[in-house]
C-alpha cells in the first residue's frame, strides 16, 4: 500500500502543496501521456490517482478513458472511474491497459518490483508505462527521514540508474529517461513562497528549518526529478 495515503490528507501538507504532490504539475503529467501515445480512444490506468486531479486532467483535454486507482478513496464526488485498490495487486484483468501512468509514488511502496510487474501484466502488448519520481544521486541522512520526506516521496527514492533495473526486471525494455530538475526547482520556489506568506506559528512553519535543509540538496542537484518512460514489449 502507498505509504502516502495518511499523509496526504494532513491539513498542513495540503495547504503547503495546495493539492499538487508532485513537480511538474498538469504539464508534466501530459507530457508522460503523450509520451505513452495516449489518444481519445485508450484506456489509461492513473495508478496511485490520489485526489484525482491528474486523471480528470488527462480525461478533459485527450478525451481517453481513465481509470483512477488509489489505495484511499479519490474523490467521492468527482465522475472518474475509481478503484480503491492495492498497487501490489491490481483489480484488473491481463493486457487490459493501453497506458499506466504513475507519478511520483513507486518510491512509496513497500514492493517497488511487483507494483512494476502488475503494471507490465494489466498492459497490453506494446503498450507504454509512464513514471515520474523522486531520484537520489546519494543517500540522505537518517536525521532527515522524517515526515516531510515521506510526503514528498523521498524516503524511499533511488537512482535513475536503480530505477531503470527495476523496470528491466519487470519485464520492460525501450526504457527512455529524461531528466525533470527544472520542474522540482520550481516546485521548491512554490513551496518557499507559501512557507514565507503563512502567519507564524503553523505546523507549516515547524516543517520549514527541515525543508531548507532539502530544498538545499535539489539546488546541489543531491536530490532530483525524473521521468521514464518503458514499452512492454510483444508477448
Amino acid at each position: 500500500m502507498n505509504c502516502c495515503v495518511a499523509l496526504y490528507r494532513l491539513p498542513w501538507l495540503n495547504e503547503l502543496l495546495q493539492g499538487r504532490f508532485h513537480p511538474g504539475g498538469e504539464a508534466l503529467s501530459l507530457t508522460l501521456a503523450q509520451g505513452c501515445l495516449v489518444h481519445r480512444d485508450s484506456r489509461v490506468l492513473d495508478l496511485a490517482a490520489g485526489t484525482g486531479q491528474t486523471a480528470l486532467s488527462l480525461q478533459q483535454q485527450l478525451g481517453c478513458e481513465v481509470i483512477a486507482l488509489d489505495a484511499g478513496q479519490v474523490d467521492p464526488q468527482s465522475q472518474l472511474t475509481q478503484l480503491q485498490a492495492d498497487a501490489h495487486t491490481l483489480p484488473l484483468a491481463d493486457q487490459s491497459m493501453d497506458a499506466v501512468l504513475c507519478e511520483c509514488a513507486l518510491s512509496t511502496f513497500a514492493q517497488p518490483l511487483q507494483v512494476l510487474k502488475e503494471c507490465y501484466r494489466v498492459l497490453k502488448p506494446r503498450a507504454w508505462l509512464g513514471l515520474s519520481d523522486m531520484v537520489l544521486t546519494e543517500p540522505l541522512p537518517d536525521a532527515l527521514n522524517t515526515t516531510l520526506t515521506q510526503a514528498l516521496c523521498l524516503s524511499g527514492a533511488r537512482s535513475p540508474e536503480a530505477t531503470q533495473a527495476l523496470l528491466q526486471q519487470a519485464g520492460f525494455g525501450s526504457i527512455r529517461y529524461r531528466d525533470c530538475h527544472q520542474e522540482l526547482r520550481q516546485f521548491v520556489a512554490q513551496i518557499r513562497q507559501r512557507l514565507e506568506w503563512l502567519p507564524a506559528p503553523t505546523a507549516l512553519q515547524l516543517q520549514a528549518a527541515q525543508f531548507s535543509e532539502l530544498a538545499e540538496r535539489i539546488e546541489a542537484g543531491q536530490i532530483r526529478y525524473g521521468a521514464w518512460f518503458a514499452r512492454k514489449e510483444n508477448t
